[in-house]
């Protein structure tokens, strides 16, 4: 077997990562249902690694999308300022996203960022992707088959860094918030929501009285992702790391 080097991102995860850059608000949701109607339709044939390359492939388009297309929130008011303050200045940010279909769940992650744009999202305990823009590199893990791909970014990607699309646009963004009358506990303290208008999806978005982002819920169709955040955690060391881990063996994206 000829171990390869480091090769470009597919046609299909370089057009994600290409509209990430200006990700749509219905995208999460639709990203969500190609997934699926993907490895649906995938014939039964193919060798187990291949079809888990093949998902891993779609399930990094949807990864990428969550983490560097967030939708674009919109801000109204002093209370929801303070909210959009907490995500322009972050140090680090934690997501832990559940995805459901008609109210069954098909896949849970947990996304990290930096203030520098690297990003590390975890699905399951199978599948990992770390998008590393200072290198200009992508790297997929499958931890039960110990096998790696390293893929390069475009330059116009790698070169974003903090600058994320929707970051930037969540900085500047002062759409419509409409306050809503109740109010939740979340882990044990008083949350404050707002319904925003991202065109087509009902986003409720709720903080704590300082204005901390908690969690965010958007709705499209039968599709619902909730997600959890937890600002400025630390990391573990070498988590944004995109070199192939030791034990694991590089190969080509279609698993050979």
């Amino acid at each position: 077997m000829t171990i390869p080097t480091e090769e470009k991102l597919s046609p299909a995860l370089a057009e994600a990562v290409q509209a990430a850059q200006e990700v749509p608000t219905a995208a999460v949701d639709a990203a969500q249902l190609r997934l699926t109607a993907a490895l649906q339709a995938r014939p039964q044939r193919q060798r187990p690694a291949a079809r888990r390359w093949a998902m891993a492939g779609l399930t990094a388009m949807a990864a990428l999308v969550l983490a560097i297309g967030l939708p674009f929130l919109s801000g109204q008011g002093d209370a929801f300022a303070a909210v959009q303050a907490h995500f322009r200045q972050f140090r680090t940010l934690q997501m832990d996203v559940v995805q459901r279909h008609g109210g069954d769940v098909m896949q849970t992650s947990r996304t990290r960022v930096d203030a520098a744009g690297a990003t590390r999202t975890d699905i399951g305990e199978s599948l990992s992707i770390v998008v590393d823009p200072a290198r200009g590199r992508v790297l997929t893990l499958l931890h039960e088959e110990k096998q790696a791909v390293v893929a390069t970014i475009a330059p116009h990607v790698a070169a974003t860094g903090s600058d994320i699309a929707w970051l930037d646009k969540l900085r500047r963004y002062s759409g419509k918030a409409t306050p809503l009358t109740e109010k939740r506990a979340i882990a044990g303290q008083s949350a404050q929501g707002w319904l925003l208008d991202l065109g087509g999806s009902a986003t409720e978005l709720w903080a704590d009285a300082d204005g901390l982002p908690l969690e965010m819920r958007v709705l499209g169709g039968r599709v619902q992702i909730d997600y959890r955040f937890a600002f400025d955690v630390e990391f573990a060391p070498g988590v944004f790391d995109s070199e192939v881990p030791v034990g694991y063996m590089q190969v080509a994206a279609d698993g050979n």
